[in-house]
């Protein structure tokens, strides 16, 4: 790079610590390799309670107040959309050379920063586009597709992906697989063939996931090898965690541990102890 480094703005609707999945890790260690590579990254997400700002390593956070509450809830406005009408403002005044969105509501916000201020956007569809998901969702389908329309250029992490996208919006993507560093997780050689662990680190409760189906499917699975665990180390409840249990029988239960998402140093470990 020659001159002023340039300045890159990451946002997405949620972030570590508050939420722990796939593509609020992906953002994270995103932001941290590229300000380590001599980028000016700022990262823009939401929490609940108060907004905050705050230097976190090389990157600067803005943590903006998360839009939810039950009248937005029955107006059918998740905290996911509110999100992109709150980050429109910092879009506008950051003066970033680009954004780079995790999130089709913060795409749209930097539709409107192109229009206005010729902030070039890169999107990371951070999912799979299939057309059955928008089948009886025109509203979604229409917002999703002015998102990509004007995006420099779209990402996804696997071929897949970029195939159901193509097929559901006509958009060509990129691929480029999650911007985790791999090197945190060494493979384990001491996992025990007798007594295979099956991690899941999705979240419980949202029906899309499909845990309570991964559960029903586990207990048939220990008719074939009765010694097998199954590790669920995502973001759950009580009530979410009771209705799995209570899904299966006794035998399941036993071999059902529902960790929750627990610490961070904890994954490369369970990671490198699971057989699937």
């Amino acid at each position: 790079m020659t001159g002023a480094p340039t300045r890159i703005l990451i946002s997405h609707p949620h972030s570590w610590p508050y939420v722990r999945r796939g593509a609020e890790r992906c953002v994270r260690e995103l932001s941290s390799y590229l300000a380590g590579k001599g980028y000016r990254v700022s990262l823009v997400t939401a929490k609940p309670g108060r907004p905050r700002s705050a230097r976190e390593g090389d990157i600067s956070v803005a943590y903006l107040r998360q839009a939810a509450g039950p009248l937005l809830g029955r107006l059918g406005v998740t905290p996911e959309i509110g999100y992109g009408l709150a980050v429109l403002p910092r879009f506008l005044e950051d003066g970033a050379e680009v954004i780079h969105s995790f999130f089709f509501s913060d795409a749209l916000a930097a539709r409107v920063s192109r229009a206005v201020r010729g902030t070039r956007y890169v999107l990371t569809f951070a999912g799979v586009a299939s057309a059955s998901v928008f089948a009886h969702r025109p509203v979604l389908r229409f917002l999703v597709r002015e998102a990509l329309a004007s995006a420099a250029v779209v990402l996804v992490a696997s071929r897949y992906a970029g195939d159901r996208l193509t097929e559901t919006f006509g958009r060509e993507a990129e691929v480029v697989p999650g911007a985790v560093d791999l090197g945190r997780f060494p493979l384990a050689r001491d996992r025990d063939p007798e007594r295979p662990r099956i991690l899941c680190t999705s979240a419980v409760r949202p029906r899309y996931k499909n845990v309570p189906l991964l559960v029903q499917a586990f207990e048939r699975f220990l008719d074939k090898v009765p010694s097998a665990q199954l590790l669920l180390c995502g973001e759950t409840d009580a009530a979410a965690a009771r209705a799995l249990l209570a899904s299966v029988g006794p035998r399941a239960r036993r071999a059902v541990r529902i960790l929750g998402v627990g610490r961070l140093g904890d994954l490369p470990r369970l990671y490198a102890e699971a057989s699937i």
